[in-house]
């Protein structure tokens, strides 16, 4: 195996990996900023099942190379490659896939979202709703994640 190829292959992987994990910490000082304005935040994951997925195919890559076992150093540096791949891909599914809200807004990925900004929700198609806002923005989501929040500004529009 080229050695620069490995480098090349564990610096991407660790760049992947260090720019999801500033998402996360992004995601979470909007949550501490949004929290001291409205109180406690409550939250709502979907992510259990591709965390699951996740898992099972770290312990697949890291069985398939022990059983193979071309080069123990190889081994060891394709089980760092596919590990951080797919701990950045773990860090995206739990910031892509919760829901942080309280009575006034909710948060999904590192954006803030007022109820009472969301102009439509409508079906995009079998899988996505589309929630559109007064200011022009659009959201598209899974359909699972679209109906709880419409299922939340429900809920809001009446306390009104």
């Amino acid at each position: 195996m080229n050695p620069y190829i490995v480098a090349l292959s564990l610096v991407l992987s660790l760049i992947l990996i260090g720019l999801r994990a500033y998402d996360y910490y992004r995601q979470n000082k909007l949550i501490k900023e949004i929290t001291a304005k409205e109180g406690p935040l409550k939250k709502i994951a979907f992510s259990n099942r591709l965390l699951l997925v996740y898992a099972i195919i770290i312990v697949l890559v890291i069985s398939a190379l022990a059983v193979s076992n071309p080069n123990i150093l190889e081994s060891l540096v394709l089980v760092l490659v596919f590990g951080f791949i797919i701990g950045a891909e773990y860090i995206n599914t739990l910031i892509q896939n919760s829901i942080f809200y309280s009575d006034k807004s909710f948060i999904y990925g590192q954006n803030v979202y007022k109820f009472r900004s969301i102009r439509t929700i409508s079906l995009k198609n079998k899988r996505y709703k589309n929630i559109s806002f007064l200011d022009k923005r659009e959201l598209v989501l899974k359909l699972n994640i679209a109906e709880q929040i419409e299922q939340l500004y429900k809920e809001f529009k009446g306390q009104k």
